[in-house]
């Protein structure tokens, strides 16, 4: 039941224009307002912010601001966005909640857990990326793309946590090339665009559900990089796969939460 109203609302979401399959693609997508006349309803894209991650090694602050204004330059979506920085126990009116880290210690305490717990639980979305900077003229790509590094290893064990997802927070899987996420707007058949990370053991994302609904996705490839830096090279794909992300976290927000 909760696949089909997630297929009803983005059906709802695409209605309007064809999937665009080609990179320059510029579909005339349109999201109507939930009701007759009333105002247009904001989407909120929430960086999340938590002790001791420091910008522009833990966190990239433009890359929710960045992604946004891409949206607005290069497709014709017709929603309101807006980027806020949010703590644990603010995420209410949430439609995605991107976290991402690199040498940061997890230290989140009990209160925290809870919040976030019910956030995921009452249906809310979280993508979460091991991420690297760019160094001193080259990239310090040292074991991105590769499993089992810190940020790794610590946001896994934080969302088995029985405040989070419990036994829910244990079961990985890979994220398929066919799934929604990859042809919510641009066709991305390829699954997950290359990151900006060495070759390595991992080329796709991760996914836990919740009640047969995806409550988080988890990336070890470095792709919000491209987000955040307006100077970096070759940011489209990544770009392209952060609207896909979008329109998915909308499509879920406007399905409604899991049936109990």
């Amino acid at each position: 039941m909760a696949q089909m109203r997630f297929i009803t609302a983005l059906l709802w979401l695409l209605a309007a224009a064809p999937l665009a399959a080609q990179e320059d693609a510029r579909p005339d997508l349109s999201i109507r307002e939930p009701e007759r006349g009333a105002r247009a309803r904001t989407y909120v894209l929430a960086s999340l912010i938590y002790k001791d991650a420091e910008d522009g090694i833990d966190r990239f602050p433009l890359a929710v601001p960045e992604l946004i204004q891409y949206v607005e330059d290069n497709t014709e979506l017709d929603v309101r966005l807006r980027g806020e920085d949010r703590t644990l126990r603010q995420l209410d009116g949430i439609t995605l909640l991107y976290m991402s880290g690199n040498n940061a210690q997890l230290r989140i305490g009990a209160e925290d857990r809870r919040w976030l717990g019910r956030f995921l639980q009452d249906g809310g979305l979280l993508y979460a990326e091991d991420v690297r900077p760019r160094g001193l003229g080259r990239f310090r790509f040292g074991d991105a793309g590769r499993s089992g590094t810190p940020f790794d290893r610590q946001f896994k064990e934080l969302v088995k946590d029985s405040d989070i997802l419990g036994a829910d927070g244990s079961r990985w899987r890979k994220v398929p090339r066919d799934h929604a996420l990859y042809s919510s707007f641009f066709a991305l058949p390829d699954g997950p665009p290359p990151g900006a990370h060495q070759p390595g053991t991992i080329t796709d994302l991760e996914m836990l559900e919740y009640r047969g609904r995806v409550a988080v996705l988890f990336s070890d490839l470095n792709l919000t990089y491209f987000w955040g830096d307006p100077q970096a090279h070759s940011r489209a794909p990544s770009l392209r796969f952060g609207v896909n992300l979008l329109v998915f976290a909308i499509a879920r927000q406007q399905a409604g939460p899991a049936l109990r």
